[in-house]
């Protein structure tokens, strides 16, 4: 029971982190410009 628990928490874990993963890189590969380039200044 314990061990089928712990299981079940641990694959909820993996998911939600792939899902977390998967939104970062989607919202960063969309958001417009260059992130390096945003970040240094404008001279640079």
């Amino acid at each position: 029971m314990l061990l089928q628990r712990f299981l079940v928490r641990l694959l909820t874990m993996l998911v939600t982190l792939f899902g977390v993963a998967v939104v970062v890189f989607v919202v960063i590969r969309v958001a417009p410009g260059d992130p390096i380039a945003m970040m240094l200044p404008p001279g640079a």
